[in-house]
């Protein structure tokens, strides 16, 4: 059982961490480069109102994916019937939670494509790792009702 474990947290990490690290190379990339992106003309008041609006929409995202997709997802998980499925539907369903996580970085990205502000972009993107932890620390307990569902199977 512990071998699932350790499969399901290292992709939920390599989805839930790896896409907003990726996302936060790229603006890096597109604020530091050659190319890089001019700031647009807007004042400060309207810069974090829309922050505000785009980390409302990421919490929105992350919700969506945390509370009604993950339990639509874990209605069905006892219905699987077989071990070897029940682990690769664990799997999908926590790389799931990592796109969910990851929301409000690839908004962040957005923002910063849009408004050229760097720095509250990558803040957006730090929410993507804020949420990251709070799946991780929330895992261990997810995981004892798969593995308990799991050994029920038979």
């Amino acid at each position: 059982m512990k071998e699932g474990r350790k499969r399901v947290l290292a992709l939920f990490c390599l989805v839930g961490l790896g896409i907003p690290t990726t996302l936060l190379a790229f603006m890096l990339i597109a604020r530091y480069g050659p190319w890089s992106l001019d700031r647009a003309e807007v004042t400060q008041g309207t810069l974090n109102l829309a922050a505000a609006c785009v980390a409302a929409a990421g919490l929105a995202a992350w919700a969506f994916f945390d509370l009604y997709l993950f339990g639509r997802l874990w209605k069905i998980f006892p219905h699987i019937g077989d071990r070897e499925k029940a682990w690769s539907y664990a799997d999908g369903v926590f790389v799931l939670q990592g796109v969910g996580s990851s929301m409000a970085s690839v908004l962040g990205v957005f923002f910063f494509l849009f408004s050229g502000d760097f720095a509250r972009g990558a803040a957006l993107a730090a929410l993507s790792y804020l949420f990251a932890l709070f799946e991780v620390a929330r895992f261990p307990a997810r995981m004892e009702r798969v593995e308990e569902t799991i050994e029920r199977m038979g």
